[in-house]
């Protein structure tokens, strides 16, 4: 059995009446050999007056760190990894919510594999008798996966040897790390399960939920990708990657005005959605739904590579 202490990061900025909730699903797992970090990003909502009065009151595992300048994810991500004590590293985003069995089900995976490994968990096969998927990073991202929210787990040592998140950006934190793992020959466990409750409050003024911000960000993103994807997975792959990115950002966000029944946003976001991709993705939920012959839920985009077919033999599917 696993007990090797593991480093639970928690960036916070001004939505300290979330950040309870959050520490509190963490605090509620079965798995107990943690510490938690709470880095604060320069808040002004009086959140450091919060956590000091009320959460560093509710367990010792609790740390906090203020940053007296707002630096962003990456960076407050950083903070904690270079503070971390932990053998695995992991977050919560402060308005998340963890299954009380987050961190047992992750640490008990990675025990059965080396420091070459790092986690994720999420629904990604129907079949509910596959436990996990693995493969190398590179197979994930050129089969189009991109990093659930929320349900990632990682060797601290490993986020210490890559330096951790780049600073440089800040739409994308997770997709960049991924890449970097990639680039550099990491491995990849996914876990066929949902772990999380994220946040989906779309009142909210997040860069999750805002569309101008959203895409400025990832534009800028695309601007640092594009010659490292170029050389490591070639400029047709850059290509595909940049439009499937797009499409799957204003496909969030059509999904998103649909629900609020914002219709003239609907319709903007149609109208700029990249339409080779959106035919493919009717062609393929038809497929699923009446077919069903995939056994992952998340099938390719990528045509343009020719080896598809080889990548997903070289998958290794772990059942019950």
């Amino acid at each position: 059995m696993n007990t090797n202490l593991i480093t639970v990061c928690v960036t916070t900025f001004n939505r300290k009446e979330k950040l309870l909730f959050t520490i509190q699903s963490i605090l509620s797992q079965t798995y107990t050999n943690f510490e938690i970090i709470i880095i604060d990003d320069c808040s002004t909502d009086g959140t450091q007056l919060f956590v000091e009065n009320t959460i560093l009151m509710l367990d010792k595992r609790i740390k906090y760190i203020k940053h007296i300048v707002n630096k962003g994810l990456a960076t407050a991500r950083n903070t904690a990894i270079n503070t971390a004590k932990g053998k695995y590293f992991t977050f919560c985003d402060d308005d998340d919510v963890w299954s009380n069995d987050f961190l047992e089900i992750f640490s008990e995976s990675a025990e059965n594999y080396d420091d070459t490994y790092s986690f994720c968990s999420s629904i990604i096969s129907r079949d509910t008798k596959v436990k996990a998927i693995s493969s190398s990073f590179k197979d994930f991202i050129l089969l189009g996966y991109t990093p659930p929210v929320a349900s990632q787990f990682y060797h601290t040592k490993t986020l210490k040897e890559l330096g951790g998140y780049d600073s440089d950006i800040t739409s994308g934190v997770d997709h960049d790390l991924w890449l970097t793992l990639g680039f550099k020959s990491y491995n990849l466990l996914w876990l066929n399960t949902d772990l999380v409750t994220v946040n989906q409050d779309e009142t909210e003024d997040r860069m999750t939920f805002n569309v101008d911000k959203r895409i400025s960000g990832i534009e800028k993103s695309m601007k640092i990708w594009k010659n490292r994807i170029g050389n490591n997975f070639g400029e047709l792959f850059f290509s595909f990657f940049k439009n499937n990115y797009q499409y799957n950002t204003y496909k969030k966000y059509i999904l998103l005005s649909l629900k609020t029944k914002d219709y003239s946003k609907t319709f903007s976001y149609l109208v700029v959605l990249p339409k080779q991709l959106f035919l493919l993705d009717i062609k393929r939920y038809f497929n699923r739904k009446f077919k069903n012959e995939e056994t992952l839920i998340h099938p390719t985009f990528t045509k343009c590579i020719t080896e598809t077919k080889l990548i997903i033999r070289r998958i290794e599917i772990t059942r019950k």
